[in-house]
């Protein structure tokens, strides 16, 4: 079984009992350092083997492929189906194969801290895609995930433009 785990917004206290147990009950755990680093800080997952996620996809799709046969937990931050690597899992496997569990998003967090309804939401993200400006606009509400490469400067820069 394929687990794909959310884990939260970057602070184990947001990792539900549910999250938790598919972990301690797992073969084999993938995720980026950051997320096994904050699985390590609330259990002990000696004897468990660990692959580290890289931009490298196609690697770890043929490290499943070779390990299906075990139970293997893929920590995921946030909600695995907003623009995470969920969306990836269910492209290359079979669903049957597959358990998802949401964890909450940085949007859903950002979100409840400022008060702020997701009635009406546009989520998008532009992590290698091009933005249209002028889609973006139609939204009264509209959330996206940024990067390194592209971040607030650069789309109020773009919106201001």
């Amino acid at each position: 079984m394929i687990r794909v785990l959310g884990i939260g917004p970057s602070e184990s206290h947001f990792m539900t009992k549910r999250v938790l147990d598919k972990i301690k009950n797992s073969d084999i755990i993938i995720g980026g350092k950051r997320n096994i680093d904050m699985v390590l800080g609330e259990m002990d997952i000696s004897g468990k083997d660990i692959y580290y996620i890289s931009k490298d996809l196609d690697h770890m799709k043929s490290y499943i492929d070779d390990n299906i046969d075990k139970d293997i937990c893929i920590l995921a931050s946030g909600d695995p189906l907003v623009y995470g690597i969920g969306s990836y899992i269910l492209r290359n496997f079979e669903r049957e194969s597959l358990d998802l569990e949401p964890g909450i998003s940085s949007i859903q967090y950002a979100f409840s801290r400022f008060g702020l309804d997701m009635n009406d939401l546009y989520i998008t993200s532009c992590h290698g895609r091009d933005l249209d400006m002028e889609f973006l606009l139609v939204h009264d509400k509209v959330a996206m995930v940024t990067d390194r490469k592209y971040g607030p400067i650069e789309l109020a820069r773009d919106l201001y433009n």
